[in-house]
């Protein structure tokens, strides 16, 4: 309410200088567009506004030159549309050090002690692990093009899934699947090897399959990975849920959960 009062008061006293701090931050939609409106009609009168938000929708449409800050220092000066890329790319990649990080925690965490002796064909390391074990992950990563571990995804870049498995009591003709998840539980998408109508045969102890996406155009956000290998009738030798959790980024700001290829076309 004071922002609200503070900025109505200021706008209404024809400045030649305007500092604003977060005010679309508050109110309503009304009260957000009332402000733009605003901010626009004092742009055209050859005001002098300076804009502090973390909004960066609206300081690519607001603003004509950006300035970031981090920490009292300068970090970039310029081209709205350049300068937040920097800042977005640079959250991003603080963000894929945290994730890193965790996942070496989660992947160096000793196996949870159960009540009682083990089954003996079961895979339990992890309450998010399940299955008989006949068959089992080793190892899951989700790498880049160049097959690096890979926790900061650009969007519209490739990627792969790699699951090292191990058999501890051959199987006939198992299917490995995949499953991506935002970071609010929404399904993205799932496919299996069944799906895409492969028969596999394993008859070695220990083996590698790999998922190959050409282009992954997720839009920005958190993700996590699933990862299955189980019988044709839905019996799980092993189901690694969030085995994985990844950041994507883009410099588009799409809606939505995906950016399909496309293109635009005007005709009569």
């Amino acid at each position: 309410m004071f922002m609200r009062l503070g900025f109505a008061i200021a706008i209404h006293v024809d400045p030649d200088i305007l500092l604003t701090d977060e005010v679309l931050a508050v109110g309503d939609e009304s009260f957000q567009r009332k402000c733009l409106e605003k901010i626009a009609e004092l742009q055209r009168s050859g005001k002098t506004i300076l804009f502090v938000s973390h909004d960066m929708n609206a300081i690519r449409n607001l603003c004509s030159r950006v300035l970031w800050l981090h920490q009292g220092r300068i970090q970039a000066l310029g081209e709205p549309s350049r300068v937040v890329d920097a800042y977005l790319l640079f959250i991003h990649e603080r963000e894929a050090e945290f994730l890193e990080e965790r996942q070496r925690r989660l992947q160096a965490a000793p196996p949870e002690e159960e009540a009682g002796p083990p089954p003996e064909k079961a895979v339990q390391p992890l309450q998010n692990r399940w299955g008989s074990g006949e068959i089992s992950f080793r190892q899951v990563r989700f790498l880049d093009a160049q097959g690096n571990d890979c926790f900061l995804h650009r969007s519209g870049a490739p990627a792969v899934i790699e699951m090292a498995y191990e058999v501890a009591h051959p199987r006939p003709d198992p299917v490995f699947g995949i499953a991506i998840y935002r970071q609010d539980g929404l399904w993205v998408y799932g496919t299996n090897t069944a799906i895409d109508g492969l028969s596999l045969e394993i008859p070695r102890k220990a083996g590698t399959v790999r998922f190959h996406m050409p282009a992954l155009h997720l839009l920005e956000g958190q993700y996590w990975l699933d990862v299955a290998v189980h019988a044709r009738d839905g019996t799980p030798y092993d189901y690694w849920r969030h085995c994985w959790n990844f950041a994507v980024y883009s410099p588009v700001a799409d809606q939505g959960v995906y950016r399909p290829e496309h293109r635009w076309e005007w005709g009569d």
